[in-house]
């Protein structure tokens, strides 16, 4: 979900620049501002399912932290929370702002690196908890496998001790 959201926030990104670079009065901004208000609600979705889903496993989650930053995943949202309304917010009134024909729009967009920001904090931090779980399963999947082995070799002792008794009774 969260790689969904990442991309739903740059196609919101993109129909926001191309709002921008049109001309006023342009037909296809309307269809342009449909496309922003759509990815910012899929935005929304795809990150809150993300942390329903995390919030149930809170304290295994709760350690990890992106490379540099102190942050929980947890904190990421909470900065997405205030982030991503504050982004939508400053777009709709540049989107709303008298523009001409070519013009070039708002290159640098802080408040979306902040979004963004966020985002790949949280992404890295799934990365990351991903890692260390499959490792975690391979690492014990090996523990259960050395237990088995050891487990065989057991009861083949014990039933080669078992099975030597009776034989000698007969021979």
């Amino acid at each position: 979900w969260v790689l969904n959201a990442d991309r739903d926030l740059y196609q919101a990104l993109v129909a926001k620049q191309a709002i921008l670079t049109s001309a006023e009065g342009d037909p296809s901004a309307e269809e342009q501002l449909k496309a922003f208000r759509e990815n910012v609600e899929q935005v929304r979705d795809r990150y809150t399912k993300a942390r329903t889903l995390l919030e149930g496993n809170r304290e295994a989650w709760e350690p990890y932290r992106a490379e540099g930053s102190s942050e929980s995943v947890f904190a990421h949202f909470g900065i997405l929370d205030r982030e991503l309304p504050e982004w939508v917010r400053l777009s709709e009134e540049q989107m709303k702002a008298p523009r001409s024909a070519g013009s070039s729009g708002q290159i640098e967009d802080p408040a979306f690196k902040k979004v963004r920001g966020a985002l790949n904090a949280i992404g890295e931090i799934l990365d990351e908890g991903a890692a260390r779980s499959a490792e975690e399963n391979r690492a014990a999947m090996q523990r259960t496998e050395r237990l088995v082995w050891v487990l065989l070799i057991l009861f083949a002792l014990l039933g080669l001790l078992w099975g030597a008794e009776p034989l000698a009774g007969i021979l």
